[in-house]
């Protein structure tokens, strides 16, 4: 398995190898970009990467924030997605998080300024690596490792702690690839009346009636066309 994306000139460059899982760490700030963790969701299912979604900064998580976050973790376990909430300043959550890590190599992943870092290195305090604090202007992160390292955890599992980013381009996979990796997609593909439909505004479209019936989101749909756009 090997996790593969464009570099800014193009060039297609593998972020990590033989890993059997992909952790897609997001945060309530900076504030989640679901297309962002769509995009990462696609990378992870092209390849047969088992994916798992972990929420970090739950210490802060206030009353403003905490239906919106509950929200976007229902919406990925209705899809069927494992989520671990975890908050690597106070240490809620991280026994669990280590547990599942235990026997995996995982690739951390995810928008700058979530904390992958941080969560590494409560887990593995000898990383020692260095992190820094969200931009009080922009509430974004700052690029903090700037190339994938691999560490082994005392417990068994492998991490490698890979770059953040704000974008992740999907240029190099086939379109059926990327409609295929949406799994709750899945069951529906091939059932629309025209072989080319393109899931926008056909009548005859199965992806559509499912949205309407409510089978999967629409902000999936809307994802998945934002993809296809760029």
């Amino acid at each position: 398995s090997e996790i593969l994306r464009p570099d800014n000139k193009g060039k297609i460059r593998s972020m990590a190898a033989n890993i059997d899982c992909m952790a897609i760490v997001f945060a309530c700030v900076p504030k989640p970009q679901c297309n962002l963790i769509d995009r990462y969701l696609v990378a992870a299912e092209a390849q047969n990467v088992s994916p798992i979604l972990i929420l970090n900064k739950i210490d802060l998580i206030k009353d403003n924030l905490a239906s919106e976050i509950q929200l976007l973790v229902k919406k990925y376990r209705r899809i069927g997605y494992p989520i671990i909430m975890v908050s690597s300043k106070t240490g809620k959550g991280m026994s669990i998080l280590e547990e599942y890590l235990c026997k995996r190599t995982v690739i951390f992943s995810g928008q700058s300024g979530v904390g992958k870092t941080s969560l590494l290195n409560y887990l593995l305090p000898s990383a020692n690596s260095p992190v820094r604090e969200l931009s009080s202007k922009t509430d974004q992160g700052a690029h903090t490792t700037v190339a994938s390292r691999l560490y082994r955890l005392r417990s068994g599992g492998k991490i490698i702690d890979s770059p953040g980013i704000r974008e992740f381009s999907l240029n190099h996979l086939d379109k059926n690839y990327i409609i295929e990796s949406f799994i709750d997609f899945r069951p529906f593909l091939g059932l629309c009346k025209f072989r080319d439909c393109t899931h926008n505004n056909e009548a005859s479209c199965a992806l559509l009636k499912a949205v309407r019936e409510k089978l999967i989101l629409d902000e999936r749909l809307q994802s998945y066309h934002k993809i296809m756009d760029s």
